[in-house]
């Protein structure tokens, strides 16, 4: 385990070979993927990616039952009016759901999902729930970054 500060540093590194694998999200990896300056190994999800589609899931790849989707979100101050939280929401949904984002997203291999703030928050108890319970069995502690 090697703690990087960010995707980027620790990307720069496996492709100075300082490191021999690395999880990431999609976007830049993809690019390199797709340029055949790394390898991937598989996806975590339980799709193949758009974005590099002869690549395995996990799953696929011999190790079943592992799934792990990388989310981004758009959080702001917990005293922020419902309205304007509202406000900001229809505007990103209406984003998000657009057909150029959403080509330009699977391209890259990310895919589009679009919920209300309720959804979100039960998003964030959900898997925070689940790597909590995760990372206490595997020993880990929470790191500052």
């Amino acid at each position: 385990h090697v703690p990087y500060k960010g995707s980027a540093p620790g990307m720069l590194a496996l492709l100075k070979d300082e490191v021999q694998v690395m999880f990431d999200v999609g976007g830049l990896s993809t690019t390199y993927v797709t340029e055949g300056k790394l390898r991937a190994i598989a996806v975590t999800g339980s799709e193949r990616a758009t974005g590099v589609p002869d690549v395995p899931t996990l799953t696929e790849a011999g190790i079943p039952g592992f799934e792990l989707n990388f989310w981004f979100g758009l959080a702001a101050p917990a005293g922020t009016p419902k309205a304007v939280v509202d406000k900001l929401s229809s505007e990103i949904q209406q984003i998000v759901q657009s057909p150029d984002f959403r080509d330009r997203a699977l391209k890259t291999g990310y895919y589009n999902v679009s919920n209300t703030p309720a959804q979100f928050n039960a998003l964030i108890e959900r898997d925070s729930a689940r790597w909590g319970r995760a990372f206490k069995a595997a020993n880990i502690e929470p790191q500052q970054l």
